[in-house]
């Protein structure tokens, strides 16, 4: 389990540890709010992840847990030739509900890990999470999930950014108009053949957000 966090926004310490996950307790300085949270390794053994579950169930401050859970929450979350463990599942969202526990907002990659193996045996799923109980998520409402390419971990690394809640993203809309501004074609090929190092999805990403970028550039110094 790896944690890191910038020291100019929150202050963490450790309050306890076990086989399968360590508890944190930290302080949001921008709001002076404390808060929980949970790393998380989940065992292979079913019987294992039972008593990891179990624990969850004692905690019922303000509170997020993050990472490898091994089990995921319904069959679209599984790309496979092999059927998943139904009763696994069943019994995680059992969990997950008694302790008033949800997905955080996510983006990017919707699959968390890949065994890696060859096209018949490939197996990808969502086995890694950002979960926050109902007092997390009235302290701190705009709280938003990264999950990025896996890179040394065949696991995606999780970013959790505390936002202001008083500040709306802007939605990102295509205009038409752009299309006929002369400069428009060579902007576009430019900002995408902008070098970007990373997996092929990472890579596509960023050529996306590259254009958009140049786009909204445009948008401001000629609409």
């Amino acid at each position: 389990i790896w944690i890191l966090w910038n020291p100019a926004t929150i202050d963490v310490y450790i309050v306890d540890f076990y086989a399968q996950y360590i508890h944190y307790k930290g302080n949001h300085y921008a709001s002076s709010q404390t808060f929980h949270f949970t790393m998380v390794y989940g065992s292979n053994d079913i019987s294992d992840r039972l008593s990891l579950r179990s624990s969850f169930t004692q905690i019922s401050q303000e509170w997020i847990i993050l990472g490898d859970c091994n089990v995921v929450r319904d069959i679209s979350s599984r790309l496979s030739s092999f059927s998943p463990n139904l009763a696994g599942i069943d019994d995680f969202n059992s969990c997950l509900t008694s302790c008033c526990l949800d997905d955080l907002t996510a983006n990017r990659c919707e699959y968390t890990w890949t065994n890696n193996q060859d096209a018949n045996s490939r197996v990808w799923a969502k086995l890694d999470r950002a979960l926050a109980n109902t007092s997390w998520a009235s302290k701190f409402p705009a709280t938003i999930a990264d999950f990025l390419p896996a890179g040394v971990s065949d696991h995606s690394p999780i970013i959790v950014r505390i936002l202001d809640d008083t500040v709306t993203p802007k939605k990102f809309t295509f205009l038409n108009c752009w299309t006929n501004h002369p400069s428009s074609p060579d902007l576009v090929k430019t900002a995408w053949n902008k070098h970007v190092t990373g997996t092929p999805m990472y890579q596509l990403f960023w050529k996306i957000k590259n254009v958009k970028i140049s786009l909204k550039d445009l948008h401001k110094r000629n609409f």
